[in-house]
């Protein structure tokens, strides 16, 4: 029974942790373009930037990546693997569209004396467009980082 108790005691102490107070930073990554666009999001990662809330200087950085596709409507999310203080994120993806390649990038930051939890980062289009420019496959598009 002891071992038993031993094991259960582990388990209670990892989930703890020393750094408790901070969860992992998560980014979310959505394709909001219509159908008709054929963009599909075939990378996208994000750069993760941690400080001292204490006094604001950096203590590191991460990069996490995620294969797509992510077509129109779908979503996906990377997440930060350290428990620190995130100061600010930087995203960007690569899409597919007409048979192109293009690569978008957005960033967010937090005010001092703050710590970032979630940043969502959504693709979509940067303007209206009349129906018959939907074949140009030269349609603008934007990442927009979103609240």
């Amino acid at each position: 029974m002891s071992n038993e108790q031993e094991v259960i005691d582990a388990l209670i102490s990892s989930v703890k942790g020393e750094k408790a107070d901070y969860k992992l930073a998560v980014v979310e990554f959505r394709n909001e373009t219509p159908s008709g666009y054929d963009a599909v999001i075939v990378a996208m990662g994000a750069a993760f930037f941690y400080k001292d809330p204490s006094n604001e200087k950096p203590t590191g950085n991460e990069q996490q990546q995620r294969p797509g596709p992510l077509r129109s409507g779908q979503s996906s999310y990377v997440q930060g693997t350290r428990a620190e203080c995130c100061a600010r994120v930087v995203a960007a993806m690569t899409v597919l569209m007409g048979g192109e390649t293009k690569t978008y990038q957005s960033r967010s930051e937090v005010p001092a004396g703050r710590c970032l939890l979630r940043a969502g980062f959504n693709l979509r289009p940067a303007r209206s467009v009349d129906p018959n420019e939907l074949s140009s496959g030269d349609l603008p598009l934007e990442l927009v980082f979103v609240e």
